[in-house]
């Protein structure tokens, strides 16, 4: 259990580092997930729905959701990431 924790909270200094910069590391491999992962996502995702999106980042895949599906939330364990799609949201 003690070795899951430290695990986790690693994991969790690893995503809050490299939130300042994540979009701009993605942005060069968004074109796969536009034709592949979203794609798949949209075809599944009518006007009225909710989404839940786990592990959401910045919000990427959650902001393009939410042009279709009527509520999209989005949690992450990393809150620099969550910040960023707040922003993201608002603008």
């Amino acid at each position: 259990m003690q070795q899951d924790v430290k695990r986790i909270e690693q994991e969790k200094k690893y995503w809050d580092k490299l939130s300042p910069g994540y979009d701009q590391m993605i942005e060069k491999h968004w074109r796969i997930y536009q034709s592949s992962l979203l794609d798949r996502v949209f075809s599944d995702i009518n006007a009225g729905d909710t989404v839940l999106e786990v592990a959401c980042g910045t919000g990427l895949v959650a902001l393009k959701v939410a042009e279709r599906a009527s509520k999209v939330s989005g949690i992450d364990k990393s809150a620099p990431m969550i910040d960023e799609a707040k922003k993201k949201m608002r603008e």
